[in-house]
């Protein structure tokens, strides 16, 4: 009994560590299809904590394209187009408010291996959303 009760102590007593890590190494990106549109959504984390989000055209040339948008120290509510924000970390939970010069979005969801599944919230139009990132390297 004694041997059980310090088992359970050990396991409480180590910190929370994440499952799986938010990758700061590429981007995570959502292809998106209106009826007369498609666009991709890039999230981009850094060790930080910063996370910014862009929405462009898809494919590999507008990823590189959009590669120098991604600058922790540019975006935010100043610059067009993109959005910056904190994230709140919990085992597999994640949470953060991108704010733009257009307003905030809020998203908060699970992280997987490669790929995130994030609901999201606009403050700017009162859309909700469910969508999924997946990780692209660069």
């Amino acid at each position: 009994v004694l041997s059980l009760g310090l088992v359970l102590q050990g396991a409480w007593a180590q910190p929370t560590t994440p499952l799986f890590p938010l990758r700061a190494d590429g981007v995570y990106v959502n292809r998106q299809q209106s009826e007369d549109d498609t666009y991709c959504e890039y999230l981009r984390f850094y060790p930080t904590g910063t996370v910014i989000t862009v929405s462009s055209e898809c494919g590999a040339e507008a990823l590189q394209s959009i590669r120098a948008w991604f600058r922790a120290d540019r975006a935010g509510p100043r610059v067009d187009g993109v959005s910056r924000g904190r994230v709140a970390r919990r085992d597999r939970q994640v949470s953060f408010r991108a704010v733009s010069k257009e307003g905030a979005v809020r998203f908060e969801g699970q992280v997987f291996e490669n790929h995130l599944l994030l609901r999201s919230h606009s403050e700017i139009n009162g859309h909700d959303d469910q969508q999924r990132f997946d990780f692209v390297r660069w």
